[in-house]
């Protein structure tokens, strides 16, 4: 039996209630032995990056669940995302299915057109996959406003809940902690996707609920003034972020046929 894994959870305000629920949502759904470590840090100071380095720091094992406050995942989430790290030991980080009310989301793909983002899913060996799992789970999210967005397809994950091994995380440095509250998963799986090690994959057979940002609360400020969007406006330009697309394109995306 493999050692238990630690769950960090960053409680970004005073919400309380919520990451109560979740905690006890953990506790009667997760069979696989596991420990939560709640990271609170409030206000301007705020920086997800740092909550998660510093729960990955003081959790034990080489597989660390990561996930917000306001997530809950299905039955049985842990254990199955411990399946997917002893199938693919070449993947340092795992996403999985996302459900947000009706919307359902598996990753993300750069675009700037409905018609570029199908072009990408095609490069990337993903219209197979997204079409059987369109069929059987239903929409998925998209977001084509804009350059800088994204819409389905194989890229990045969030870390809204997901799994990554404590050795990925430290070849890369851990998260990068001036991104106060977004973008710093999304940099964090481009940094994955072209480092010479490491892999990603998404485990569509794992859902978890994200019940739409419950934990801001009154943290809504922190969120609104540090969503990181002109720091990662210049750190991933389009040329850096088309060198992420062509790693995925090489496989450095891994799709697995079933779960």
């Amino acid at each position: 039996m493999m050692d238990r894994i630690g769950v960090v959870v960053p409680v970004p305000d005073r919400n309380e209630e919520t990451a109560r629920k979740c905690v006890d949502h953990l506790e009667t759904t997760q069979d696989f032995p596991h420990e939560i470590i709640l990271i609170e840090e409030r206000g301007p100071s705020f920086s997800f990056g740092k909550s998660m380095n510093r729960g990955i720091r003081e959790a034990k094992g080489d597989l660390i669940v990561g996930m917000d406050s306001d997530c809950f995942p299905q039955e049985g989430a842990i254990e199955k995302l411990v399946e997917f790290a002893q199938r693919f030991p070449q993947v340092g980080y795992f996403g999985v299915r996302l459900r947000t009310g009706r919307l359902k989301s598996l990753g993300w793909i750069y675009s700037n057109n409905p018609l570029h983002s199908l072009r990408m899913a095609y490069h990337t060996r993903a219209p197979r996959f997204y079409l059987k799992k369109a069929i059987r789970y239903g929409l998925f999210y998209s977001d084509i406003i804009g350059v800088n967005r994204f819409v389905p397809g194989m890229i990045g994950q969030a870390t809204s809940f997901y799994m990554i091994r404590r050795e990925c995380w430290d070849d890369l440095g851990g998260f990068d902690e001036s991104f106060r509250c977004s973008y710093s998963d999304v940099d964090l799986c481009y940094r994955i996707l072209l480092s010479e090690k490491w892999h990603i994959t998404t485990c569509p057979h794992v859902l978890a609920d994200h019940i739409g940002h419950a934990t801001r609360g009154s943290g809504e400020e922190c969120w609104t003034n540090f969503n990181g969007k002109d720091l990662y406006d210049r750190k991933w330009p389009h040329g850096r972020i088309l060198e992420v697309v062509e790693a995925s394109k090489r496989g450095k995306f891994v799709i697995p046929e079933e779960g």
